[in-house]
C-alpha cells in the first residue's frame, strides 16, 4: 500500500467506534493497520519503510 497513515487518518475520521484502529511501526520495517471485518477477520493493510542504512 501506498500511504496506510492515510488509511488509518481516514478511517479514525470516521469516528465509527468499533473500528479505531492504530498504526504501528514493526521491528521488521513496515508500518501496519489491522482492521476487524464484521465475520471475525482481521485486515492488515501495510507499506514497507526505507532501510535506516540506505
Amino acid at each position: 500500500m501506498a500511504d496506510v497513515a492515510a488509511l488509518h487518518r481516514e478511517l479514525i475520521g470516521k469516528k465509527y467506534r468499533f473500528a479505531r484502529p492504530g498504526l504501528e511501526e514493526t521491528p521488521w520495517r513496515t508500518k501496519e493497520v489491522t482492521v476487524g471485518d464484521p465475520f471475525g477477520n482481521r485486515l492488515t493493510f501495510y507499506e514497507g519503510m526505507p532501510n535506516p542504512e540506505s
